[in-house]
């Protein structure tokens, strides 16, 4: 299922709108996405929801990230495996640890360099889903 929708990052244009109590949303190439309206009472919440909904296009990237590298439904260790050191070769160009290169066995000082991109590409994942949320919650 592909979803559609306007492409990220979304954000929220804090007094771009020509009424004081509307918070507009728009796409990083400037097309409208959405429009939060408040009471004075009420800005605190839609400013966190306004942060929320330009926070959607990366929560969704992340988060589909995310669910790639968990286990999937009725998948064991070996398959697990096999399927992140594909993930981690077609976005990297390397194969992974514990993976042999087909010239032979890896060198030590060649297998820890390897680990540290590994870990690195994983970071990278997870600190994306972070940054979304950060976003998300004004943080």
């Amino acid at each position: 299922m592909s979803a559609q929708h306007t492409p990220g990052p979304w954000f929220a244009a804090w007094g771009e709108s020509s009424s004081p109590d509307r918070i507009l949303l728009q796409s990083e190439s400037g097309i409208d996405v959405a429009e939060a309206f408040y009471t004075n009472d009420q800005k605190g919440c839609h400013t966190g929801n306004a942060r929320l909904i330009a926070a959607a296009p990366d929560l969704l990237a992340a988060l589909t990230e995310l669910a790639d590298v968990f286990a999937h439904d009725c998948e064991n260790s070996v398959a697990r495996f096999d399927r992140l050191a594909a993930m981690f070769r077609k976005d990297t160009g390397y194969t992974a640890p514990g993976k042999d290169s087909a010239a032979g066995p890896v060198a030590q000082a060649d297998r820890e360099e390897l680990n540290a991109i590994y870990d690195a590409w994983y970071l990278a994942k997870v600190t994306r889903a972070r940054a979304a949320i950060a976003k998300a919650t004004g943080q």
